[in-house]
């Protein structure tokens, strides 16, 4: 992806009915950096429900909440009857059928109706890849799904932060991430690595519930001898999550195995002018890598290079930083 800059998209006035999972907080950064360009944004939850539950039945597609689901979007959209829309902005909607999606097009006829995916295709349910005709314009972070299905490329963005004071390095690396597939057990590894070294690290490895820790206590052999205080079970406030960064001379992202695009993490840490440690190797395809400010490990045998961690990477061009900051997705997409 090229680090030139988009056009400018001209946002006062326009209003957009925004359709996304709550997810760390990313929809509230997204409704906030539309509303700073002039947009008058309203709000749709895609699920009728963040319960743990709730989310594995979307998830999986289960036909036992489809009924539940067609009824919550029907009452959304009578929600804001009356209203007109210039975009139709859907995020990731999971729950959303062929159907639900036409009775939103229906009922704002004149809005564009644009799709934005932040994970891959394959692991999602097969409903929401069919539904890709529908919508006038369709955004993946996911280059290899752009190719296969028809769609834009763009990865995910940063935020802005205020300008940051001039922070101790207290940490060698920090991660601060939900715990998922082999993530614990590579940080576990790195985290060794770096006592070795002498190095401090922080770690805050968050967990959903209880019962997701005893499961994985039970199947995970990494989580032997481990007990519930070892983990979080409230996300970091983001706040506290640049505060560690700033502390810190690198920040661990682990992506999910069945991930090829950049997380937000990748991004948040780019912005931040940080270096990072990560086990996705396609992030050598992007304009801002460089091997000094980014140590790509082996996921199966994850190694540390301490003298990584022993300068601080330089500024990054500032066309690449308004490239994948909130401006640049807003402008990608809605241009």
């Amino acid at each position: 992806m090229e680090g030139r800059k988009s056009p400018r998209a001209k946002l006062e006035g326009r209003r957009i009915l925004l359709i996304s999972p709550r997810f760390f907080g990313y929809e509230n950064r997204i409704l906030e950096g539309l509303e700073a360009r002039g947009a008058k944004v309203s709000f749709v939850d895609d699920r009728p429900s963040n319960s743990t539950l709730t989310k594995i039945l979307v998830r999986l597609g289960s036909s036992l909440i489809k009924l539940r689901l067609e009824n919550y979007h029907r009452k959304e959209i009578k929600r804001y009857e009356g209203h007109s829309f210039d975009d139709l902005l859907f995020i990731e909607p999971e729950s959303c059928s062929a159907e639900t999606i036409k009775n939103y097009q229906q009922a704002f006829p004149s809005a564009r109706c644009i799709l934005y995916m932040w994970d891959s295709f394959e692991n999602k349910a097969g409903h929401l890849r069919d539904c890709l005709p529908l919508f006038e314009r369709a955004f993946s972070f996911d280059d290899i799904d752009c190719t296969k299905y028809g769609m834009s490329f763009r990865p995910l963005f940063f935020t802005p932060s205020e300008p940051a004071l001039e922070a101790v390095q207290t940490y060698g690396f920090s991660f601060v991430g939900t715990i998922h597939s082999d993530r614990y057990k590579i940080v576990k590894a790195l985290r060794a690595q770096a006592k070795s070294a002498g190095l401090e690290t922080y770690f805050y490895p968050f967990l959903p519930s209880k019962l997701l820790f005893w499961l994985y206590r039970i199947t995970k052999p990494e989580f032997s001898g481990t007990w519930p205080k070892d983990f979080f079970f409230a996300p970091l406030p983001y706040s506290d999550v640049i505060r560690v960064f700033q502390s810190s001379v690198a920040v661990v992202d682990i992506e999910h195995p069945g991930q090829r695009g950049l997380t937000m993490r990748t991004l948040e840490v780019i912005g931040a002018n940080k270096k990072l440690i990560t086990t996705n190797e396609r992030i050598i395809n992007y304009p801002f890598f460089s091997p000094d400010r980014i140590q790509v490990v082996d996921r199966m045998a994850p190694n540390l290079t301490e003298h990584f961690l022993k300068t601080a990477p330089g500024p990054l061009p500032q066309v690449l930083l308004d490239k994948f900051s909130i401006d640049g997705w807003i402008d990608d997409l809605l241009g």
